[in-house]
């Protein structure tokens, strides 16, 4: 249980952070995988747009440091996590969803 957990936890480090320590490599393998955009790096876009939009409906600074805190210990906590097992397989048909973005966005 315990290489078990070890190796999910290297799992999540490697394409996301790529260390826990803080530097230049620092996202250094960043990867789009299956679920990673929900579960990683929505969390971290949403927690910045707010903190910006907070900080402008105050009138103030938007605080940068508060923010890195904040995100580096949900990147933590996020490589120490067990759940949502990520998809083997691709599911549904990329070609159809392609048409779809392309007629809505792209065709007059």
């Amino acid at each position: 249980m315990l290489l078990e957990i070890a190796a999910n936890m290297c799992i999540r480090l490697q394409p996301t952070l790529w260390s826990m320590q803080t530097g230049p490599l620092n996202e250094y393998a960043y990867h789009l995988w299956n679920g990673l955009i929900a579960d990683f790096y929505y969390p971290r876009w949403a927690q910045w747009v707010s903190g910006v939009a907070a900080a402008l409906e105050a009138g103030q600074a938007f605080d940068e440091t508060a923010y890195i805190t904040a995100i580096e210990a949900f990147e933590e906590a996020w490589t120490h996590e067990q759940g949502n097992p990520y998809a083997l397989a691709p599911s549904g048909d990329v070609y159809e969803l392609a048409a779809a973005i392309w007629a809505k966005y792209f065709t007059a």
